[in-house]
Formats: structure tokens, C-alpha cells, sequence
């Protein structure tokens, strides 16, 4: 079984990562989808460098003859949609039936956004049809596209390493977790990489996550309680969650007979291996997507509420056991 771990954490990390890559927002995407008759085709663009031009192309089915197409853009989401800055996409030619069409955006400072659609008018200028993102149902919500700097090699390199690292430390906790639930002489070992897993989540989250925030999107660190956004807060959540299963298992991690862990031996192992599960949740929920504030801050407090009120407990009650020993 020893031969086995490496590998086996090896697999689990590949399998986590692979999930993170595929729910990730900021890649992109391709979309249809049919608005009033009129059928869309596009692959999104999701982001642009600050300050740089992209082309937003779209491909239209059904268009009323001597149809004019509109790329409408905004920066306030909130707008009436007929009160956006409207021009004129060029045609770029016959695309499987339908027209293909581009416009050009320039893309502002870092961490701003700019927001789009598409309008049909007719030859005297009348709006005849908005298409805005099909994805979301019964919702005129529009397209975004997000702006963002250059990140220095070195920032974005030191933190997908202790990205990476966690994960794979988290997948060796976690395959000496199940060894430990049968067996429970494997518990330092559990403990071992949970230690590292939480040491290399601390540095990618902040010692190399905030400055790439920064160059990223001109920000710092918006984890609760400093701000709401949700992959800062992931992030956190989980650093939390190794904080927690480190801590309640000093005892098997040091060896110490003054320190004991506040769980018994198979809680705690436990303990190591939903910190895996804890992982693949947060993977799950896809990267860059935002919540409403009021739901990060719900949601993160308590969390972190549940972790420390789960650890007291257990401390209290490891406290009198020993006070009647």
C-alpha cells in the first residue's frame, strides 16, 4: 500500500485540478441560443488586457431583410438597456445560413468591466429585437467582458506551485486519512500533510494571491471580512477548513505527550479526508463566478462560525475528560 499513496495522490490531484480547469468562467465559451426568432451563435470573450482592443463577433439566423446589427455596450449593468452607447457591427460574411458580424470594444482599467449586447433595427434605425445572454432564461442580462493586467511570471507561477501543492498535499492527507480509518498509526502521517497542505494554502492565497490580485485586477484581498468576492473566498474557506482539521490533530502531528488531539482517533480521520470533500465542493462551484454580497458574507461567516464552534466543543469536551483523568 505504501507504493500506492504518491500515486494515488498524484491521481486525485490531476482529477481535481482537471474539475477546476473545466468549471472556470474565465475561459471561453461557446454559446446558441434563439432570441425573438433570431437564432445567435457566438464564443464569448470573457476577458481583455486593460486598455486593449478585442472583436466581439457574432454569428445571426433569421434576420429580417435590410436588417441592421448593433453591438450596444455599457458599463453599468444597470442601465436601461436602451440607453447604451449603440454602433454599428461590420458584416464579415455568410456563416452556415446565417451572417457572421463584428465590433470592436477597448477595454478599460484593471478590474472593471464592460457590459454588451446585440441590437436588430430595422433600415429606419428602430430597434426591433435586443439579444442579450441567452444562457440566463426569462432574464434580459447582457454579456461581460472583464478587464485585467499582466501578471508578472514569477507572481503567477509562485502561486499556481502552492496552488498545486495544496491540492496534491490535500490528496496525500487524504489517501493516509482512508489508511488511518482502519489503521490509526497512520494519523501522524494524515496530520503531516495536512500541516503542509494548510502552510502551502496560506502562501498561495496571500503571499502570492494578493499581488496577483493586484496586478490582476488592481485590487488587494476581498476574502470576508474585507470584501465578497467568491474566488477569494473559496480560498479562504478552505484555508479555514485546514486550519481546523490541523489544529484538532496536534497531538498525532507532534508526538507530544502534552498535546492530544480533540478528536478520537477515527473522527479525526475523518476530519483528513473531508478536508478532500471540502475541496472538491469549492472546485465545483465554478471559478470567477460572484454571488450577491449579502449571500458570500452569509455563507462564509458561517461557515467559519460552524468550523469554530465544532472545535470548541471538542477542545471543552477533551478538557473535562482530562480534568477527570
Amino acid at each position: 500500500m505504501n507504493r500506492l499513496v504518491v500515486p494515488l495522490a498524484l491521481v486525485l490531484t490531476l482529477a481535481m485540478l482537471y474539475i477546476a480547469r473545466r468549471n472556470s468562467l474565465g475561459q471561453p465559451e461557446e454559446i446558441t441560443g434563439e432570441i425573438q426568432g433570431i437564432r445567435l451563435s457566438m464564443v464569448t470573450v470573457p476577458k481583455v488586457y486593460e486598455f486593449s482592443d478585442t472583436t466581439v463577433t457574432v454569428t445571426l439566423k433569421g434576420l429580417p431583410p435590410g436588417a441592421q446589427v448593433r453591438l450596444c455596450v455599457s458599463e453599468d449593468p444597470e442601465a436601461p438597456l436602451s440607453d447604451w452607447s449603440c454602433s454599428p457591427m461590420r458584416e464579415l460574411g455568410a456563416d452556415t445560413g446565417g451572417y457572421r458580424f463584428g465590433g470592436t470594444v477597448t477595454g478599460g482599467a484593471r478590474g472593471g468591466r464592460l457590459y454588451y449586447y446585440f441590437a436588430v433595427a430595422d433600415s429606419a434605425g428602430a430597434v426591433l429585437a435586443r439579444l442579450t445572454d441567452p444562457r440566463h432564461r426569462n432574464q434580459e442580462r447582457p454579456f461581460s467582458i472583464r478587464y485585467f493586467g499582466h501578471v508578472p511570471p514569477v507572481i503567477l507561477g509562485g502561486h499556481l506551485l502552492f496552488i498545486f501543492a495544496t491540492v496534491f498535499f490535500v490528496s496525500l492527507a487524504t489517501v493516509n486519512g482512508w489508511r488511518a480509518w482502519r489503521d490509526e498509526s497512520h494519523l501522524g502521517g494524515m496530520m503531516v500533510w495536512l500541516l503542509w497542505a494548510t502552510v502551502t494554502s496560506f502562501i498561495g492565497m496571500i503571499v502570492f494571491g494578493v499581488p496577483m490580485n493586484y496586478y490582476a485586477f488592481g485590487g488587494y484581498w476581498e476574502g470576508v471580512p474585507f470584501g465578497h468576492d467568491a474566488t477569494d473566498n473559496k480560498t479562504q474557506l478552505l484555508f479555514v477548513y485546514l486550519l481546523f482539521a490541523t489544529l484538532s490533530g496536534l497531538g498525532s502531528l507532534t508526538g507530544s505527550p502534552r498535546l492530544r488531539d480533540v478528536f478520537a482517533p477515527r473522527t479525526l480521520a475523518g476530519v483528513g479526508i473531508g478536508s478532500f470533500a471540502v475541496m472538491l465542493f469549492i472546485y465545483l462551484i465554478p471559478h470567477s463566478i460572484q454571488f450577491s454580497p449579502a449571500v458570500t458574507y452569509a455563507f462564509c461567516y458561517s461557515w467559519i462560525g460552524l468550523l469554530l464552534v465544532v472545535y470548541v466543543w471538542a477542545w471543552m469536551r477533551l478538557r473535562r475528560r482530562t480534568v477527570r483523568v
